[in-house]
């Protein structure tokens, strides 16, 4: 599951929708910031809570879980947003 943040929705996301994905056992979660221009993975532990496994900001490469073949800068992933 992806995320994309604003300023307005941030707080509610964190703390209200991530632990709801996470008891429904959603193995992954990333969450886009196209303001600051950088993205957040994390994935579900075997107690049901998510442990951040990478960050990517602006023009570093950015790969992670489930799609670990896949590889592009955070640029151009958030082109578009």
């Amino acid at each position: 599951l992806c995320e994309v943040l604003s300023p307005s929705t941030e707080s509610h996301d964190r703390t209200v929708k991530m632990p709801l994905y996470a008891s429904h056992g959603v193995p992954h979660y990333w969450i886009v910031h196209p303001q600051d221009c950088y993205i957040e993975a994390y994935e579900l532990s075997s107690d049901r809570q998510y442990q951040q496994f990478a960050i990517g900001h602006e023009k570093a490469l950015f790969n992670s879980a489930p799609f670990n073949e896949f590889q592009m800068s955070v640029m151009e992933l958030l082109k578009g947003l």
